[in-house]
């Protein structure tokens, strides 16, 4: 048809032999259906030799009052041949998709969308998904969103949006460390995020593997939580029995993130464990308020040469302005006086300060000793290479040095005394 004021719309029916895109010339496609300049009605099929796609019904944009009801089937979609990702090794993926809803975006959409027998292989893994649905009801002040699946289950109730939670939290977070926010954080428009949150994770083992994901859940997992950024008020926890971080094994993992007063409050607790049955006993207690987050670290094994810490900080936010250009963060670490046992043998951190402003760190009187044993640091790490960190040594074991300082190239064995000057850490 014409085009009148600037719209137009047809009929088509098309047998496209080559398409190209990121360096892959696509093969036989098929169009037929109606269009319009905002939507099209009708089919797709795409029969290429790395990828098979069926996709048929209604395509309609139109902001937030878009429309989409279709179904969709793909088979054999070969990613790393079409030259779309190269992280997995001989990527096969196969799913069917169903969607009928309206809205543009996460935090207006109407419906659902199902996901049908997902079927991800590589050349080492494989994962089956039998079902994901997804599907929103409501509006405005009260939605609902509930998701469904062999893998992820939960709902979210309430006023959310999801495009804007995280500047949301930012924005309630400065009420506690204003001078972090300001200096780090751009303004963002916020809309209303009053909401309950509830969802449970099942065993993610083959998902985690076949995707090569940091995390893997072994036992279900639950989280919980609530947020009124009106009120400035939230609260979350989260329940791991049983999960992995890369190769590291956890167990009893509990964490909880709240606000109930005049700051807020993180605690967490794991127990980190190998397959000979060592445990490592997790605890972290944080609190921020008035630009300042206090935090406490304790840690202790099963060992029979005990290895144990009870480490507390705190650290100061700091707005410095500038004469030109924007405001700058000053943090200042305050180490506090704590016993650290290693090996059975009790060592003491003496109070030392640690600053960090200007793209540099500076280091005051760090101080590690074990009576006549001792490690001490001062100086200032940055990209300057006349910026050194002076390390002074007395009969201290080096592994445990070049473990910390995470300098793989130099690793000695051995009790070490001596005076070190270091440069070029970043």
């Amino acid at each position: 048809h014409r085009p009148v004021g600037g719209s137009f719309s047809g009929n088509i029916k098309a047998n496209i032999d080559e398409f190209e895109y990121k360096g892959y010339k696509y093969e036989n496609i098929l169009l037929s259906g109606n269009f319009k300049k905002n939507g099209f009605n009708g089919v797709l099929d795409i029969d290429d030799p790395n990828g098979k796609l069926y996709a048929e019904g209604l395509f309609l944009h139109e902001g937030k009052n878009s429309m989409f009801n279709f179904t969709s089937r793909l088979e054999h979609f070969r990613p790393d041949s079409l030259h779309l990702t190269n992280k997995y090794e001989a990527p096969d993926i196969s799913c069917s998709l169903n969607a009928d809803f309206t809205g543009n975006n996460i935090d207006n959409l109407e419906g659902s969308i199902t996901l049908d027998s997902l079927s991800f292989k590589t050349k080492p893994d494989t994962f089956f998904l039998k079902k994901l649905k997804v599907e929103a009801t409501g509006h405005s002040l009260n939605r609902h969103l509930t998701i469904t699946s062999d893998v992820l289950n939960g709902e979210v109730t309430g006023a959310y949006s999801f495009t804007t939670i995280v500047p949301s939290l930012m924005q309630t977070l400065k009420g506690y460390v204003p001078a972090l926010i300001n200096v780090t954080q751009k303004k963002q428009k916020v809309m209303e995020n009053n909401f309950s949150l509830l969802l449970t994770i099942e065993n993610t083992e083959v998902i985690s593997n076949t995707l090569k994901l940091p995390f893997t859940m072994l036992n279900q997992g639950r989280i919980t939580g609530h947020y009124n950024n009106q009120y400035n008020r939230f609260r979350f926890e989260a329940y791991l029995p049983k999960f992995n971080i890369g190769k590291s094994m956890f167990e009893s993992g509990y964490l909880t993130c709240d606000n109930p007063e005049d700051k807020v409050n993180l605690k967490l607790k794991a127990t980190n464990y190998n397959a000979k049955g060592l445990r490592n006993y997790m605890d972290l207690k944080v609190d921020a308020k008035d630009n300042q987050i206090k935090t406490q670290i304790s840690w202790a094994n099963n060992k029979e040469r005990l290895f144990k810490a009870d480490l507390s900080a705190s650290t100061l936010f700091i707005e410095e302005e500038q004469e030109k250009g924007p405001t700058k963060l000053r943090t200042e670490i305050s180490l506090n006086e704590s016993p650290l046992i290693l090996n059975d043998s009790t060592w003491h951190i003496a109070p030392s300060t640690i600053t960090i402003a200007d793209g540099k760190i500076g280091i005051q009187d760090f101080s590690v000793s074990n009576g006549t044993e001792y490690l001490h640091m001062e100086g200032t790490v940055s990209k300057d290479p006349a910026d050194t960190l002076l390390l002074d040594l007395k009969q201290v074991e080096l592994s445990y040095i070049f473990d910390i300082l995470n300098i793989p190239v130099l690793q000695f064995a051995g009790k070490a005394t001596g005076t070190f000057n270091i440069t070029d850490l970043y």
